[in-house]
């Protein structure tokens, strides 16, 4: 004779009530969570420099084009 035990039902939990899942989705520590919020702050970064670098080439686009025309 099978007895199933739980308050369930002998269905494991999937989600403790913290949020925790047993493998159900994906969970992620503070050392992830930490690293993800350091790639976030350096694509933030990267895409600002970028910014400023095309900026920067702009002006020098500008003043070639000034010098060139002084040439003619």
């Amino acid at each position: 004779m099978n007895t199933i035990c739980g308050e369930n039902g002998g269905v494991p939990d999937t989600a403790n009530s913290n949020g925790d899942c047993d493998g159900a989705g994906v969970v992620f520590n503070s050392r992830e969570d930490g690293r993800m919020n350091d790639m976030r702050n350096y694509i933030k970064r990267l895409k600002s420099y970028i910014s400023w670098y095309i900026a920067l080439e702009d002006c020098y686009l500008a003043i070639q084009n000034e010098l060139n025309s002084l040439l003619e």
